[in-house]
């Protein structure tokens, strides 16, 4: 189940039925749509695997978060970093102090 025109009914499109959250006579439709149609669940069956092997495998999402990470990586390495200082307000004031950018 997912809301249509989100990112998760875009993932389940061609690989299972989308269906509104919280509506029952449309889970109940499409129950009976897969109940009915062994072409359809053989294929929606088939896209899923294919789908979830692609996207979803444990070595194709630690690829992309390598990949992530190093963008962020490159990006932080290269923004500037900026001056901090610290303002103590004499023995009596809280520990942490307060910074400042400047």
């Amino acid at each position: 189940m997912a809301n249509l025109q989100t990112g998760l009914a875009e993932e389940v499109e061609g690989a299972g039925i989308v269906i509104p959250p919280g509506v029952a006579s449309e889970l109940s439709k499409a129950v009976i749509k897969l109940a009915d149609n062994f072409e359809l669940r053989s294929v929606l069956g088939q896209n899923g695997r294919a789908r979830a092997t692609e996207r979803w495998d444990k070595e194709t999402i630690l690829s992309s978060l390598a990949t992530e990470l190093a963008g962020l990586e490159n990006h932080h390495s290269s923004a500037p970093k900026p001056e901090r200082t610290c303002e103590h307000q004499g023995p009596n004031s809280d520990l942490q102090g307060r910074y400042a950018q400047k």
